[in-house]
C-alpha cells in the first residue's frame, strides 16, 4: 500500500490513498540458468546424495578408443554400465561418436561398445594427456552384464 497526496484543481490539497505494488520483474525459471547444461558423471549434491545413475568402479587397465580415424590407446580410470572415464594422449572432441574395445581383467572375451565423448579435458598432473568421459550409446546385454559384475566386485569410484 502506498499513500499519495494529490492536489485538487482549485489548489487545495486533499489526501487520498492509492494502491500500488512495488513491481520487480523476475525472470522465468528457464532464464535463470546462464550456462548450458553439461553431462558430468561424478557430481555430489549439497546434501551428499549421489546423482550418478549407475555405480562406478575404479579401473586401471588399457582400452582402445576408435573415433573413426584410427585406434587410440587409452588407460581406463573408472567404469560403469553407462559410461567410462579414461586418459589418452589424444584429444577427442566432445560429441564425437567412437568405438570402445576393452577386455575386463580375468576375462578372455573382448567387448566392443559404442559411445559418445561427453567431456575431454587436460588431465591433471599429466603432461600431454587428456581425461575423456564417454557415455555408452550402444552396448550388448552380455557386455553390460559383464561390466555390472565387474563393478559389483571392484572398489567403488
Amino acid at each position: 500500500m502506498l499513500a499519495v497526496d494529490v492536489a485538487d484543481s482549485r489548489g487545495g490539497a486533499r489526501a487520498t490513498t492509492a494502491t500500488a505494488k512495488a513491481h520487480t520483474p523476475t525472470p522465468p525459471p528457464w532464464r535463470k540458468a546462464t550456462r548450458m547444461a553439461t553431462f558430468r558423471p561424478a557430481i555430489m549434491t549439497n546434501s551428499g546424495r549421489e546423482r550418478r545413475r549407475a555405480p562406478r568402479a575404479i579401473a586401471d587397465f588399457p582400452i582402445q578408443l576408435t573415433p573413426g580415424n584410427g585406434a587410440t590407446p587409452a588407460r581406463l580410470k573408472d567404469l560403469s554400465t553407462i559410461g567410462l572415464c579414461c586418459t589418452s594422449t589424444r584429444e577427442i572432441a566432445e560429441f564425437t561418436k567412437l568405438g570402445i574395445d576393452l577386455q575386463l581383467p580375468g576375462h578372455s572375451r573382448r567387448h566392443t561398445i559404442q559411445g559418445a565423448v561427453v567431456r575431454c579435458d587436460a588431465a591433471r598432473g599429466q603432461k600431454d594427456a587428456f581425461e575423456i568421459a564417454v557415455y555408452f550409446t550402444e552396448i550388448e546385454p552380455t557386455t553390460k552384464q559383464a561390466i555390472d559384475d565387474y563393478v559389483a566386485t571392484s572398489a567403488q569410484a
